[in-house]
């Protein structure tokens, strides 16, 4: 027999788990935002000591910055690609993993409904609300996780395009024989 707060107890479970993942979830999505907007704070103009600072600011933490030359550009970019491609996986998998674990709480608590119903017809209301009201609950907080998320994901996506155009734009254009500072 179900007890009435095993099933209180499993659905506030999942819930917990997507309120964590949503936590994680705003924190790479400010990591990422604060991170594109930084390396778009400056003007990026035609000039090279512009472009030069926006290279700076990307290609920092590379160990191939030293020299860079034309032969290793591509190797470059990937570097540059991976810097601006950080937590997005993580986001992309909580987008998607949160409604599913809002639709694992919502089978659950239906699942607990039934067996209240199962168990004791009818003549417990109290117990066959609970079960439907955590159900409904979990694919709430699933949904509330994955949409916004979504929406962020997509203006991320398009800064991160905005600035890798730049880059590959007015480094070729500018390239001299080095990109980064001695």
């Amino acid at each position: 027999m179900f007890n009435k707060y095993y099933s209180i107890i499993s659905t506030h479970m999942v819930e917990s788990i997507i309120f964590v993942l949503m936590i994680f979830m705003w924190y790479y999505i400010l990591d990422r935002i604060t991170y594109y907007i930084f390396l778009l704070a400056f003007p990026v103009k035609s000039t090279k000591k512009n472009y030069q600072r926006l290279f700076d600011k990307l290609f920092e933490e590379s160990e191939i910055c030293k020299k860079t030359n034309m032969d290793n550009m591509p190797l470059v970019f990937g570097n540059v690609r991976r810097s601006l491609e950080k937590n997005m996986a993580g986001i992309r998998v909580i987008v998607v993993v949160a409604p599913m674990l809002g639709l694992m709480g919502t089978v659950w608590g239906m699942l607990v409904s039934f067996n209240v119903i199962s168990q004791s017809g009818l003549s417990e209301p109290g117990l066959l609300a609970e079960g439907i009201s955590g159900a409904l609950s979990t694919t709430q907080w699933g949904l509330v996780t994955a949409i916004p998320g979504l929406f962020a994901l997509g203006i991320l996506e398009r800064l991160k395009r905005k600035i890798l155009m730049i880059v590959e734009r007015h480094s070729m254009q500018t390239f001299k024989g080095e990109l980064c500072k001695d």
